[in-house]
């Protein structure tokens, strides 16, 4: 039995392409054959990526040429990047699918289609609904579910509550990342949803140190920052690394961006496993960063960014560490706090097992 998956693996950010990755291998776990939609959205191509501009700027102004070739080099660097991790570690369909109508006219062959997981469901991020992530194509007889969808979103607008809710009855099963997501899809009249443990979370460790690769550098509190916003995070980060005398590391995209501290530009996801691993205190405001913590069994706090913080705040309460998650006006005092790892892992386990469960029993019914 053929799985095929449509998810966000294309974007240029290691917590996408590791999460479609570690789906396909929980499903082949089952026994079953994973293979990922090689779908690009409109709003996500590599034309779109390279030259996508704040909001209000013009692209032929000088100030929207001068931002593009300021992040030319960076973009180019994370296609070769991922686009390498993808070949070499994920099943993709041998078409390349570049729009909707693509997936309607040539549906990919599968006995079962379903939503992967990240910012699927988010119409912010995906600026609008976005049917493919639905699994609106193929065969209508075709089995529908999803592991993990994200909403993202606090709830869904009004103005697209209606077209969600047709989207989402022709789904068998249907399960969410985020507490806030089955609230969410619960609000517009679509029940039954359970929540489950994101992808990354259903390999552990061992399964990580598999693919990544090792780095010589120790004993270092690792920085990681999403999408530019720091919220606080390089302020944290230079306080704690004056009452420890742990030298800071930074994970960047920017080969232009200056920090007083160490600066790693365009790492892969194999050395981004690797950074992690040698980590003492990991400062981030990214889910997958802080999901990874967790596995790697890492001291970290995560800091609340402007919006999207329903995910983690859902799985850090799941697995009973809320106080982990501050706010950048909070105090990090709490870093220097031991995490109890023992009891963490103990609901880990519990919710693996149910997420595995979930996942085969949607795949075979």
């Amino acid at each position: 039995m053929k799985i095929g998956i449509i998810t966000q693996h294309r974007v240029f950010n290691y917590g996408s392409v590791l999460q479609a990755y570690a789906t396909q291998i929980a499903i082949e776990r089952l026994g079953y054959k994973a293979e990922i939609i090689d779908y690009f959205s409109e709003q996500r191509t590599y034309f779109r990526q390279f030259c996508e501009l704040p909001e209000g700027w013009r692209m032929l102004s000088p100030k929207g040429v001068a931002h593009i070739l300021t992040r030319l080099p960076g973009n180019i660097k994370k296609k070769c990047v991922f686009d390498h991790f993808l070949k070499k570690n994920v099943r993709l369909t041998r078409r390349k699918y570049i729009s909707h109508q693509d997936l309607q006219t040539f549906p990919p062959d599968a006995d079962v289609y379903m939503t992967g997981s990240d910012q699927v469901w988010n119409s912010d991020y995906n600026q609008g609904v976005d049917p493919s992530y639905f699994l609106d194509f193929g065969d209508e007889a075709v089995r529908r579910v999803s592991y993990a969808a994200s909403v993202g979103m606090e709830a869904i607008p009004d103005h697209e509550a209606e077209m969600v809710k047709r989207l989402l009855s022709s789904y068998d099963v249907i399960t969410v990342r985020e507490i806030s997501a089955r609230e969410a899809l619960q609000a517009i009249g679509v029940n039954n949803v359970k929540v489950v443990l994101d992808p990354t979370l259903l390999l552990c460790k061992v399964d990580w140190e598999k693919i990544e690769r090792r780095i010589k550098r120790k004993g270092y509190i690792l920085v990681v920052i999403l999408y530019g916003e720091e919220c606080g995070i390089p302020e944290i980060a230079r306080k704690i690394s004056k009452e420890t005398g742990l030298p800071i590391v930074e994970l960047v995209w920017n080969p232009l961006k200056k920090r007083p501290w160490k600066t790693i530009y365009g790492c892969s996801p194999e050395e981004f496993l690797g950074y992690i691993h040698n980590a003492q205190l990991i400062i981030t405001n990214s889910f997958h960063v802080t999901s990874f913590a967790v596995i790697y069994r890492k001291k970290f706090i995560s800091v609340k960014r402007e919006m999207y913080n329903s995910r983690i705040e859902s799985l850090l309460s799941q697995l009973g560490i809320r106080e982990r998650y501050i706010s950048p006006d909070e105090t990090e005092e709490i870093m220097y706090q031991p995490i109890p790892y023992e009891r963490v892992e103990e609901k880990l386990l519990a919710l693996q097992k149910d997420s595995y469960d979930i996942l085969r029993t949607m795949i075979k019914e």
